[in-house]
């Protein structure tokens, strides 16, 4: 079993098909229930969460998103399968698509990547899906069962967005203030609660009322 910590820098309809070949997750273990936070202290973080809710258009035009699509450019260095210690190492180039649909909590990545220097310079594609509990893997448009840990991965997408993980916050019966953290010299609110079994932590701009930052820690014990 291992813990995770997600570090987030937060940035900004779709039909999801899954295939018949897909895997299911084991029942989740039965969560331990969350102590309500102090109503005077949930009521101080949820107007700042308000505040950061509002600077993102405000909680009903937010509420009404159903779906999401972002499609990413990346590169990242892979230093754990580079062929020297030392720069320069493998380079792994990534197009990422991914489709986000919030009422069937489904989740669709489509992944376009090439590794410089050691690979062979070209473009491999797959696919992950995952709704209702189970999951599924596209190579080369051939289906194979996921795993749980794919089913997490979809747990994850589907609330690290900027607006998902406040109205998590706005939500959440434990909310409560966790104290003030510059980040690059900007003085910012932190609160804190728990979802879906995570403990998250949000930086909001005491000034803009922007989320800036989440940190997020889970238990992962499919991995």
């Amino acid at each position: 079993m291992e813990r995770h910590r997600a570090l987030v820098a937060v940035v900004a309809s779709c039909v999801v098909t899954l295939p018949a070949c897909a895997t299911r997750a084991a029942p989740a273990a039965t969560a331990q229930a969350v102590p309500a936070a102090d109503p005077t202290a949930r009521t101080a973080a949820r107007t700042i969460v308000r505040d950061a809710l509002d600077a993102m258009g405000g909680e009903t035009r937010i509420r009404a998103i159903h779906s999401v699509h972002l499609a990413v450019m990346a590169s990242g260095a892979q230093i754990e399968g580079a062929d020297r210690p030392e720069a320069p190492w493998q380079i792994n180039h990534y197009l990422l698509d991914d489709w986000l649909d919030y009422p069937r909590a489904a989740w669709r990545k489509d992944v376009q990547s090439m590794v410089v220097d050691g690979g062979d310079g070209r473009w491999s594609k797959f696919s992950v899906i995952a709704v209702d509990g189970a999951a599924a893997v596209l190579f080369d448009g051939k289906a194979r069962p996921g795993s749980p840990v794919h089913v997490g991965d979809a747990a994850e997408h589907l609330v690290y967005q900027a607006d998902r993980l406040a109205l998590a916050a706005y939500d959440a019966p434990d909310l409560r203030r966790d104290g003030d953290a510059p980040i690059a010299g900007q003085p910012h609110h932190v609160v804190a609660f728990h979802h879906a079994g995570m403990a998250i932590r949000l930086w909001i701009d005491a000034r803009t009322h922007r989320l800036d930052a989440a940190d997020v820690l889970r238990t992962l014990p499919d991995d």
